[in-house]
């Protein structure tokens, strides 16, 4: 994070009675089926580091032996992360199943019958069981994720509502690993580095098909959609939303310290501390989504609205609109057919570490970026939802350069930003000055 703590940071004060370490070094009684000599006698390999025992049906493969290595240096950044003082681990290594043959694993017992049905990974106390998946980083992903259930179930003593369990795994898992060290909770760049994976994907097509669900409605995910795709991907969408913002990091931290076990009593929490705001936190999810995509920085790119709460404005108005940030609200509340007219003067540096783009509100017409010239002013209309929308919706664009007329097709607020490319915020500089004046 450029400026924030983790959205976990005060969990020690509340968990540190949960996570001592007489309720996580207990030594447990070995599974006769996980004997070390049967495991040999199956033709299956084990490979151990520090803290994890991985099983495995796979031929060696310096990316598959390497998974015990990655998991262990997942559990200090997992003890950082949730704020909690590291503690004793378990004294019985956590086991890693990582299959091919389930029909195998199940006639040896290594697969309990009274496992639900999991098409990738699973987690129950000390194990871990990961299908084997279609690419390297996806095997990584799901050991990380189910790896993340285990720290939350044996350290804070629970996993929270549905959406926060899911959501934060992922969260966790989304990662980058260059053989030497491993960094967790990253925006994916590009979708090279992340095969399978999918999620700005399948968030994209369901905003296309107008079938993306509300904010609310993924805080009310049931355990019965945990087999779903959806909920991962609205999940790990919803969490980093919620550590996006100050605000909202700590909406989430108080829910986590009181209601960590209630789902109910969590997502009420949260509606409780963000009341007042909570017309602004539907736009401001709906404004993150509206970039959201591969390079995204939830900082810089996140629309600066919570954190900035317009004041009302009377037309004309004249205000300034910045580089370094996403959609900015100017308090200007426009119902549908009003007609307003935008003017833009100035000049902005786009790229100061890398290649300096100078632009001014027309934008650089030799490079474009979702459709429209880098460095260029871009309006919307974003809808102002006093009551929870039936899905979240996407926001309509239109070009301002330096003048533009703008009608609105339904009321809302009127929202200005400077078009740039994702994660390309940080290094810019300057601001256009902007003028709206009522046409009718």
């Amino acid at each position: 994070m450029l400026y924030c703590p983790s959205i976990l940071l005060t969990f020690l004060a509340f968990f540190i009675a949960i996570a001592s370490s007489d309720c996580v070094a207990q030594e447990t009684t070995e599974d006769p089926s996980w004997a070390p000599e049967r495991i040999r006698q199956a033709g299956l390999r084990e490979v151990n580091s520090a803290h994890l025992r991985m099983i495995t049906d796979l031929p060696p493969d310096p990316e598959i032996d390497e998974l015990p290595e990655i998991f262990d240096q997942a559990i200090p950044q997992w003890f950082d992360g949730f704020a909690i003082t590291p503690a004793p681990l378990p004294k019985e290594k956590l086991k890693l199943l990582l299959f091919r043959d389930r029909a195998k694993m199940e006639q040896m017992g290594l697969i309990d019958a009274s496992l639900p049905p999991f098409p990738n990974g699973y987690q129950r106390g000390p194990i871990m069981y990961v299908a084997e998946p279609p690419s390297a980083y996806y095997r990584r992903h799901l050991v990380l994720h189910e790896g993340t259930h285990w720290f939350m179930e044996t350290f804070l003593g629970g996993y929270g509502p549905p959406w926060i369990a899911e959501g934060l795994a992922e969260r966790w898992a989304t990662h980058r690993w260059d053989r030497k060290q491993l960094q967790m909770k990253t925006i994916p760049e590009n979708r090279d580095e992340y095969p399978y994976w999918g999620r700005f994907r399948f968030i994209r097509e369901q905003l296309a098909a107008g079938k993306a669900p509300s904010l609310e409605s993924i805080m009310r995910f049931s355990e019965r959609s945990a087999m779903e795709v959806e909920m991962y991907a609205w999940s790990w969408s919803a969490v980093c939303f919620f550590d996006s913002q100050p605000a909202l990091q700590q909406s989430l931290t108080d829910a986590l310290k009181e209601n960590p076990r209630d789902g109910m009593g969590f997502n009420r929490r949260i509606f409780q501390n963000l009341r007042d705001r909570w017309p602004w936190v539907r736009m401001q999810w709906e404004g993150m989504l509206d970039r959201f995509d591969y390079g995204f920085d939830l900082q810089q790119d996140s629309p600066a609205i919570l954190q900035n709460l317009p004041t009302p404005q009377t037309l004309p108005v004249t205000l300034k609109i910045a580089a370094g940030t996403g959609w900015q609200a100017t308090g200007v509340r426009m119902e549908e057919g009003q007609r307003v007219t935008i003017r833009a003067v100035g000049r902005v540096q786009l790229g100061e570490t890398t290649r300096s783009w100078w632009s001014e509100p027309q934008g650089v017409t030799l490079r474009y970026t979702r459709s429209n010239p880098l460095g260029s002013l871009i309006a919307t209309v974003a809808p102002f939802h006093d009551t929870e929308p039936k899905q979240t919706m996407t926001w309509q664009h239109q070009r301002v350069g330096k003048q533009a007329e703008l009608e609105a097709t339904a009321g809302g607020e009127l929202l200005l930003e400077i078009n740039e490319l994702p994660s390309g915020r940080k290094d810019n500089q300057g601001e256009y000055v902007v003028t709206i004046e009522s046409i009718d």
